[in-house]
């Protein structure tokens, strides 16, 4: 007979991927935007050849990265709002099924407004480096009189490089990051409402072949909504936690999920 909680489960997980899946798609076309746009103010201006037009020409390709800067970060401050309802989905759908919750639990956004704030920093952080090696591309190839189009596929190299792999680790690492933060938080409000033992907590490994040993090691292991999981070297409260260090979380592809047991629940 099917289980119709880790069917929920699996079908909460697949709609992640393809949201994950959808905001690199729409991030990557924004930045492709902005490279193609760098590369026309480029070939306006092939006969650069002093540094006060070559200032001016940094101006408009700053505007050009700001402007995707504003962009990226629009779209994926939204996406992890659909991220974060997903997440709390996740709790409430299985939850309800069960007839332990009969209306919508609420819980603090203000969690998910901190995370917004760090993604922004962090999409921000690849405006400004862009930008700066962009800058060293054109200042160096004027000074070392590069031919224009050396200095188009230095420009290209960088922003094929560094740029696209960030934002994709962003998207990555962000997206799950709010689903799980989200998940973990109604599971303690609905928790509150429950006698206890009813709602638990369960570690899911990623199932990537490359994953963390310590994460796949602790596929399957339970734990009550308040408690920590153990990963041997670390204590998490579930994945991506962002008490952690940065090598437990940085695309971490594992999920934790509400574990519930309606023996605890009639025995109220």
């Amino acid at each position: 007979m099917p289980n119709r909680d880790e069917e929920g489960f699996q079908a909460s997980i697949h709609s992640q991927s393809l949201l994950i899946q959808r905001t690199e798609k729409e991030i990557l076309k924004l930045l492709q935007s902005a490279q193609d746009e760098v590369i026309s103010l480029l070939s306006k201006n092939s006969s650069v050849a002093n540094i006060g037009r070559l200032a001016a020409l940094k101006q408009e390709i700053t505007r050009t990265v700001a402007s995707f800067n504003v962009q990226a970060a629009d779209t994926f401050t939204k996406k992890q709002e659909a991220s974060w309802g997903l997440g709390k989905d996740l709790v409430t759908i299985p939850a309800t099924w069960h007839g332990i919750i009969g209306t919508d639990p609420s819980i603090s956004i203000a969690q998910l407004q901190m995370m917004k704030n760090f993604a922004t920093d962090r999409i921000r952080n690849i405006s400004t480096e862009t930008i700066n090696r962009i800058n060293g591309v054109l200042a160096y190839g004027l000074i070392g009189n590069k031919s224009f189009s050396q200095m188009v596929d230095g420009v290209q190299q960088q922003m094929e490089g560094s740029p696209r792999r960030r934002a994709i680790t962003i998207v990555r690492t962000e997206l799950p990051r709010a689903y799980s933060a989200a998940a973990d938080e109604t599971m303690k409000e609905v928790a509150n409402r429950a006698p206890p033992g009813t709602i638990q907590k369960e570690w899911r490994r990623s199932g990537k072949p490359t994953g963390r040993p310590n994460h796949s090691a602790a596929d399957g292991q339970v734990r009550d909504v308040d408690q920590p999981f153990d990963l041997i070297t670390i204590s998490m409260m579930y994945p991506r936690d962002p008490n952690a260090p940065p090598g437990e979380t940085i695309n971490c592809g594992c999920f934790h999920t509400p574990k519930i047991n309606m023996d605890k629940y009639y025995a109220k």
